[in-house]
């Protein structure tokens, strides 16, 4: 548990019991992340969009969940999703929400695995990540809990990371301080790459692979993910608000299966933490300046008319925004007119 903040580690389980193994394995064992590495993948393409570089994609972007098969040094790989089934052109929101693979990758390919991991090392993962699609997009290399929980917090503190620490300060016998810690900041990502990846988040925990946080009683405004490794090795949960960041990692040291997904095993135990930490009533995150929230046309990703049977109101960094209304089901010139001349 960590402030993300200060970087303060409010609290820490190493393992289930003390006597037994002195491993502690939210700093030194490293697992493969799974799933959690995914909303990185897709931070990486809002920054490009930010940026106006190469790979650039919004949470309204559509995505090709479909067969594909990519070159390794293995030879040809085919990823396949949890469910082992495609779903057609989806939302960059809706893949992930879903925690869609193929999607995922696709996302990697376009924005280039180079630029996502040096994201994710300046978000606080220390450990080395390979910069093969697999390694980025499925999250196959490996991590520690408390650099994945850190990258998160980063995230969560608008996009400035501070390395997590343990010693606030120091003091001689007589209480005067000898050492204070000053906290190790530094601007890892936009503000509002930050928020527009909250806001993706916290769709995991209303309507993905989250939800059953939901059901399980959880209130307020939080934003999470679920990681599940393959052959279920690995369950994990990270999630947030803008005071406190929780992690948590099931799993055995003989890397024997769990036979248990992240909302399985995981995501139990970080909600009986957080009832008791994350007040009811948390304040939702603050929308930083630059971002714009348009409706949209979910299937289409273009801004919806009053034609189009379902919208959805979307988050954009300011620029990155469509421009074009829906195709599919018309009555753009109308909603163009509305704009430009302030019909009702």
């Amino acid at each position: 548990v960590l402030d993300p903040k200060s970087g303060s580690v409010l609290a820490l389980v190493g393992g289930r019991d003390y006597r037994r193994s002195q491993f502690n394995r939210a700093v030194q064992a490293r697992r493969q992340p799974g799933s959690l590495f995914k909303p990185f993948v897709y931070l990486a393409a809002l920054e490009a969009a930010r940026e106006g570089l190469a790979g650039q994609l919004t949470a309204a972007s559509l995505l090709a969940d479909e067969p594909v098969t990519f070159e390794s040094e293995t030879g040809p790989w085919s990823p396949q999703n949890y469910d082992k089934q495609f779903h057609g052109p989806i939302t960059l929101r809706s893949a992930l929400e879903q925690s869609l693979n193929v999607p995922a990758v696709q996302a990697a390919k376009t924005v280039g695995t180079k630029p996502i991991v040096q994201l994710l090392h300046r978000l606080g993962v220390t450990s080395a990540i390979g910069d093969d699609l697999s390694s980025v997009a499925l999250g196959s290399s490996s991590v520690s809990l408390m650099e994945i929980t850190a990258a998160y917090g980063t995230v969560a503190n608008g996009g400035i990371a501070v390395k997590p620490t343990a010693v606030r300060s120091t003091r001689d016998r007589q209480g005067d301080i000898v050492w204070n810690g000053v906290p190790d900041r530094q601007q890892a990502t936009s503000p509002q790459g930050a928020y527009v990846l909250t806001s993706l988040l916290e769709g995991v925990i209303q309507r993905g692979t989250a939800s059953k946080a939901k059901v399980l009683g959880l209130q307020g405004t939080v934003a999470g993910k679920t990681g599940t490794t393959d052959g279920y090795r690995d369950a994990w949960f990270v999630g947030y608000t803008s005071d406190v960041v929780i992690g948590v990692w099931v799993g055995f040291d003989d890397e024997r299966p769990l036979r248990l997904t992240g909302s399985q095993a995981a995501l139990p135990i970080w909600m009986d933490l957080a009832r008791r930490v994350i007040p009811p009533n948390v304040p939702a995150f603050v929308m930083p300046p630059g971002v714009v929230t348009r409706d949209i046309d979910p299937k289409t990703g273009q801004l919806a008319t009053f034609q189009c049977p379902e919208q959805v109101s979307e988050v954009f960094i300011e620029g990155t925004e469509p421009s074009v209304y829906c195709e599919v089901h018309g009555g753009g010139i109308w909603e163009r007119l509305r704009h430009t001349f302030g019909f009702s």
